[in-house]
């Protein structure tokens, strides 16, 4: 077609086998990928608040809580944070977005936890090992915390732990400062049923919630040939991962397991399901020194 057509606000997309017959019509326009306000407070190097807002899954009419947590530095090793935060799984997930190298995060980032409200204990030991130890209510892949967590018993909590060695940190080598290297990993337990009890059901059943989750991966609900089977038990995750900066260099990678068990109806035998996804990205930046929060 005349290229004067995909100019047009009205232009209709076209079946290549019918060409006048229209079967799309497209959005013509600018749109907001993402809107992020960031605010926060520090006090005496001590204790300090982060907030967020950001506009919900790139629709800039929708505003939510991105993060929203406090945080007291109670010793040289040791850093309390209480709220709703990233979670410590992912050494992408816990890059600034500003300083991803790439517009989108990696499909790692939809085998892990968004955020999700809870608290952290965390901390550096002589610049040689960072440590992090999360508990929280507990969320699927690729979400954020969520008004009510889809779990076997409402008051378990999922747990995250993290380690990263960081052993030539201070060596003053230029080539080796910038390794590091380390694993976490998770567990928790999931379910998308619940029992129904008194006048309802006579004896109680376990049923699918009415309105739950549907996330593809690690979450609630699992399509697979011949109907939909539901989180059921238990949910692992772990996740190795290094980064390298030696000067404008930068090299960075990690993989990740998201191990879920599901069951396909009442009275079935539950089986895990495992996904995985690996990362590994490099980079250069002309006339500046690579890092992981951000290029200088």
């Amino acid at each position: 077609q005349p290229m004067s057509n995909y100019l047009l606000n009205d232009y209709v997309k076209q079946d290549p086998q019918f060409a006048t017959v229209p079967i799309q019509k497209d959005f013509n326009g600018f749109s907001a990928r993402k809107a992020h306000l960031s605010f926060g407070a520090r006090f005496d190097k001590t204790w300090g608040i982060d907030i967020a807002l950001e506009s919900d899954k790139s629709e800039a009419v929708s505003l939510g809580f991105s993060h929203l947590y406090v945080y007291v530095k109670a010793a040289k090793w040791l850093e309390i944070t209480a709220g709703k935060f990233s979670n410590i799984l992912s050494l992408e997930a816990l890059q600034p977005s500003s300083g991803l190298p790439f517009m989108e995060g990696s499909m790692v980032l939809n085998l892990v936890p968004n955020k999700d409200v809870g608290i952290l204990f965390s901390g550096n030991i002589d610049h040689t090992l960072d440590y992090g130890f999360e508990i929280a209510n507990g969320n699927q892949d690729n979400e954020s915390s969520s008004v009510s967590p889809q779990k076997a018993e409402q008051n378990g909590k999922s747990l995250t732990a993290r380690v990263f060695l960081t052993p030539f940190e201070k060596s003053g080598d230029d080539y080796l400062e910038g390794l590091g290297f380390g694993i976490a990993a998770s567990c928790d337990n999931e379910t998308n049923a619940h029992t129904i009890s008194g006048s309802d059901l006579s004896p109680p059943q376990s049923v699918p919630w009415p309105s739950g989750f549907s996330t593809s991966m690690g979450g609630n609900e699992f399509a697979f040939d011949g109907g939909v089977a539901l989180a059921d038990g238990d949910f692992y995750h772990w996740d190795p991962q290094f980064y390298w900066f030696a000067g404008p260099f930068g090299l960075q990678g990690e993989y990740v397991q998201s191990i879920e068990t599901v069951v396909a109806g009442v009275g079935l035998q539950p089986v895990q399901l495992t996904n995985s996804s690996w990362l590994l990205e490099a980079y250069y930046d002309l006339g500046g020194k690579a890092g992981f929060e951000t290029p200088t």
